[in-house]
């Protein structure tokens, strides 16, 4: 059997998470992961509050504008937020408006926001077309050969993870609570 990437094998395998999102299990308390942005201002709010805290060395990617962009270029940011897309994904699909307008809600609050792209599958011209025809606001960065996904153990997307200013993991997992905007709650 070929080997693909955690990010193909989600994007074609989306019917097996959908029970995380079902209404049913809402009703039993509701989805308990909070969405990137309650986790955003609990980071600002609790200089202490944790994540899983592993420590993310630096490393430097391509955007599509072509551009080098390293994660230690931002010294003076509360957090960076690496938001881990694919063009072809359904799930991912569902969140360039909501990314767009975390951006404009949160870059002048020290947050920088970037899209990654991690899927060897995908040409640098289908992701730069991609963050053009979706009208991204922030940089979209290319990492085909998943050096910086592994590094930072991401294995599904969308995938949302959260460096703080000592370059700390804080959080990493799901975008928002839900899949369908109308029924965000944070």
């Amino acid at each position: 059997m070929p080997l693909i990437s955690p990010t193909d094998w989600y994007c074609h395998h989306t019917e097996l998470f959908r029970d995380l999102e079902s209404p049913k299990s809402q009703t039993r308390g509701g989805n308990i992961r909070p969405s990137l942005t309650l986790l955003f201002a609990a980071l600002l709010a609790v200089p202490a509050w944790t994540g899983d805290g592993e420590r993310v060395e630096d490393f430097a990617l391509t955007g599509v504008d072509g551009k080098k962009h390293t994660l230690y270029e931002h010294k003076e940011a509360k957090a960076v937020v690496l938001v881990f897309l694919g063009t072809e994904c359904p799930m991912s699909a569902r969140y360039p408006a909501r990314l767009a307008e975390f951006h404009k809600a949160n870059a002048g609050r020290g947050v920088v926001l970037y899209g990654v792209n991690s899927s060897a599958h995908e040409t640098a011209e289908t992701v730069s077309k991609h963050a053009r025809d979706n009208g991204f606001p922030f940089p979209v960065l290319l990492d085909p050969d998943q050096t910086v996904a592994d590094r930072l153990r991401v294995s599904t997307i969308p995938c949302a993870v959260v460096i703080d200013s000592a370059w700390t993991v804080r959080y990493r997992g799901r975008i928002d609570d839900n899949k369908n905007e109308q029924l965000v709650k944070h």
